[in-house]
């Protein structure tokens, strides 16, 4: 219900502020998440960690294959919301 407010508000041009404004929250929400989940630091980190596990033999190279492929997916995805986020900045620095 509140959600749907604030985009009846957001589309007559009235704007809440932050505590009261649903949709800045789930914005917020959903910004941290992508960070978390697509960081590349954390990735690489991860990468190495499964390259440590196949040398000392405590998985298989199927399993780091596997795990290998999921973190470059990964990747690919964070590379394509990073460069996503940046042309909605430029978007909204044309339409200010």
């Amino acid at each position: 219900m509140f959600v749907l407010d604030d985009i009846v508000l957001r589309s007559l041009g009235i704007q809440l502020p932050i505590p009261f404004d649903m949709l800045s929250t789930l914005e917020a929400i959903q910004e941290a998440a992508l960070k978390e989940v697509y960081d590349p630091k954390k990735l690489n980190n991860e990468l190495k960690e499964i390259s440590m596990l196949l040398e000392d033999r405590k998985i298989n190279r199927k399993e780091f294959e596997r795990r290998k492929e999921d973190i470059i997916l990964r990747l690919k995805i964070a590379d394509r919301v990073k460069e996503m986020g940046a042309k909605n900045k430029a978007m909204d620095i044309k339409f200010l």
